[in-house]
């Protein structure tokens, strides 16, 4: 399921720094969901799977503070063109 949403997301937008970023969530929750995979992620009393987690909702983060940066300089060239008097982009 994580994958297959991070897949989504990535294929939602035109962006290499999130294509990215949902690259290392699929990656991240390949080990997390595998049988053993995520034991070679233990960092001291904290298990794999912990901090997996963990990786994968900073990711999340990421690819989140990605799109809000993306939106924020779209509707700032919209603002701007609609300034000049040119008709806002489509998108």
């Amino acid at each position: 399921m994580c994958q297959e949403m991070a897949a989504a997301a990535a294929a939602s937008v035109d962006d290499k720094e999130c294509k990215d970023l949902a690259a290392e969530i699929m990656r991240l929750a390949t080990d997390l969901f595998s049988a053993t995979d995520h034991e070679q992620w233990v960092q001291g009393k904290t298990s794999g799977a912990d901090v997996l987690r963990l990786r994968i909702l900073r990711e999340v983060r990421a690819f989140q503070d990605r799109l809000a940066a993306i939106e924020t300089m779209r509707s700032a060239e919209q603002h701007r063109g609609a300034s000049e008097g040119r008709p806002p982009e489509r998108t």
